[in-house]
């Protein structure tokens, strides 16, 4: 089983464009939305390759509607908790050359109440799964979310015997990694901005994943940095 948890969801709306003229009226060719936020897309993909897979997560107003019927027309199951905040919605604007232009808004703010709800609902979902199921953490926090929100759940998923793997950025990320996540995926930015030094390429990254202090003193098992289509990991193997 991979849970997919999703603190920051959102509808991605796609945008087809011939070109982007930068302070100019832009006609989009076509214009289609779809479940965002980087743990739907992780759902996506694991559905798509026949994987089990399960998604929890925060969900509001109209967007949260569009969101949730999108992932549930895909079938993948879920567990939602309501918040009085809209679910964000993004902006993914593609030219015909291939250029992607993405504008992410930061999403509605979360209360204590809905964070503890939501922690309760990945409680119970993880103590449902098989001993050995994947969580995978992916994704920014909301406004009101705590830094330490995805340290809380790695902790807890192991308490029931899960493996974490964890896709985050900033505090986030620094928060989590103090949890002992089994995996991280920081890519070239998000790695530079912990380790506090320049990812170039291939034995930059190769660095940071292998020997960095900051980043080995805290995680567990496995580093992986990603470097555009390169994902450099902590046992020196290269995967496309």
């Amino acid at each position: 089983m991979l849970i997919c948890v999703s603190a920051n969801p959102a509808i991605d709306r796609r945008l087809q464009l011939e070109s982007i003229a930068v302070g100019e009226v832009n006609r989009a060719l076509s214009a289609r939305p779809f479940p965002g936020g980087k743990a739907a897309h992780v759902a996506m993909v694991a559905k798509a390759l026949a994987q089990e897979v399960t998604w929890v997560g925060f969900l509001g107003g109209a967007t949260g509607e569009e969101c949730e019927i999108g992932l549930l027309a895909l079938g993948i199951p879920l567990t939602v908790v309501r918040t009085r905040a809209n679910t964000r919605a993004n902006l993914e604007i593609i030219a015909r050359d291939g250029t992607v232009t993405e504008i992410l808004e930061p999403g509605g703010g979360v209360t204590d109440g809905e964070v503890e709800r939501l922690l309760s609902a990945c409680r119970d979902t993880f103590a449902e799964s098989a001993e050995g199921s994947q969580v995978a953490l992916s994704g920014s926090l909301p406004p009101g979310a705590p830094p330490d929100f995805y340290a809380e759940l790695t902790r807890l998923a192991h308490v029931y015997g899960c493996r974490v793997l964890l896709d985050s950025s900033g505090e986030a990320l620094r928060h989590g990694l103090a949890a002992g996540p089994d995996l991280v995926k920081p890519n070239r930015v998000e790695a530079g901005w912990f380790s506090g030094r320049s990812i170039l390429g291939q034995g930059e990254a190769l660095e940071v994943a292998t020997e960095d202090g900051a980043l080995r003193a805290l995680l567990a098992d496995h580093v992986e940095v990603q470097l555009q289509q390169l994902l450099v990991a902590d046992e020196g193997v290269l995967v496309a």
